[in-house]
């Protein structure tokens, strides 16, 4: 059997579902005295990349500067939760919250963020180990950049230095002090 035939032969539906997967989130479990368990569902393609591209910083210029990583994750969580209860107008009243993204970020420590965060990433087909060498090289040319960019600076105030420098050291020999020198000499 040929791609084209399986494909053909296969349910679409099925091929086509959103992964879903229930996240028990232990330590609030605990807390509460019953579970509290995330109903995490996959986000579609265009979504995914629409809150990538949210979190992206950019200088006055435009330039990528970083990304804020706390806003995509929990962007991205509560974007990917199907808990009604988690939404309910009461709780985030409770919480003193306006979104679910605020509770999310309320409620959740920054280790349960990264660790629900990188859940919805499996469910939508990222490799969250490559993802984590990708975002530790781009720390790394950024740092890089950042490093090369100081000491061109400190270079450049450095040959600043020297000109002035050269150019008062200049004005020391020149010929009006020169002759501001005889005119005392004169004087005597």
């Amino acid at each position: 059997m040929n791609l084209v035939d399986a494909l053909l032969d296969s349910d679409a539906g099925k091929l086509l579902e959103k992964a879903k997967k229930d996240y028990e989130v232990k330590r609030l479990s605990n807390m509460l005295g019953c579970p509290f368990v995330m109903h995490l569902e996959q986000l579609d393609n265009k979504r995914m990349t629409e809150l990538q591209e949210s979190a992206v910083k950019m200088d006055r210029r435009g330039k990528v500067t970083g990304t804020d990583l706390f806003a995509l994750q929990t962007a991205v969580i509560a974007e990917s939760i199907n808990n009604p209860e988690l939404a309910d107008t009461k709780v985030l009243k409770h919480f003193k919250v306006a979104t679910p993204r605020e509770f999310i970020a309320k409620i959740l420590n920054a280790g349960e963020i990264t660790n629900v965060y990188n859940e919805v990433s499996r469910l939508c087909g990222y490799d969250v180990e490559e993802e984590a060498e990708k975002v530790k090289a781009e720390k790394k040319r950024l740092e890089e950049e950042a490093k090369a960019k100081k000491e061109h600076n400190k270079q450049t105030v450095k040959e600043q230095n020297d000109l002035y420098t050269g150019y008062s050291s200049d004005q020391n020999t020149s010929p009006k002090n020169d002759l501001t020198k005889t005119i005392q000499v004169v004087k005597r």
